[in-house]
């Protein structure tokens, strides 16, 4: 459920993207070969923060209930292992407070069952139509999934540097890494 007033996900990923820019130092000069200086001639709009963390082990929505009671106005960015399950999203979803699903994909971590985890996506993709989508797997199941979410994906795990967020902005998961311009 998008809250009324939320920028549209091209928007919220630049915003996303300049963040992270600036939490990692990029203060530097700026030119038209700068990425951060190409979003700086886009429409300024407010910039959201969000509180990134998992839920758990085992996952609970207590966490999200608690932060949330003390802090009503919070936006979230969760981690979404693949034992999510489906009652847990919807009180997750019910919350309206999450802006980002981390899928943690570009990481190397083991996947143990990709049923499960093809399964976890189809659910979150379903609850969260307006949150990003960052660090999606590149398998072949995951990446058929996000076909139809191609602009709402977004990664930071494959960001280490300025020159880099022109090569992973906006690019869909697949074996092949097609890339797309940043706007």
């Amino acid at each position: 459920m998008a809250a009324a007033g939320r920028a549209a996900a091209p928007d919220r990923v630049l915003q996303a993207r300049a963040a992270a820019g600036c939490a990692r130092g990029w203060h530097g000069p700026r030119n038209d070969a700068d990425p951060p200086a190409r979003l700086g001639r886009r429409r300024r709009r407010p910039l959201r923060f969000v509180t990134s963390l998992g839920l758990g082990d085992p996952p609970s929505i207590e966490t999200l209930r608690r932060r949330l009671a003390h802090y009503p106005g919070l936006r979230l960015k969760l981690d979404a292992p693949p034992d999510w399950t489906p009652e847990l999203i919807e009180q997750i979803a019910a919350t309206e407070a999450v802006d980002t699903i981390d899928f943690k994909g570009c990481y190397g971590l083991e996947v143990k069952d990709e049923g499960l985890l093809e399964t976890m996506y189809d659910r979150v993709l379903a609850a969260f139509p307006d949150a990003l989508l960052e660090d999606p797997h590149d398998l072949r199941a995951i990446t058929r999934c996000l076909e139809a979410h191609a602009e709402r994906i977004s990664y930071d795990a494959l960001v280490h540097g300025p020159e880099d967020l022109a090569t992973t902005a906006r690019s869909s998961p697949s074996n092949a890494r097609r890339q797309m311009p940043v706007a």
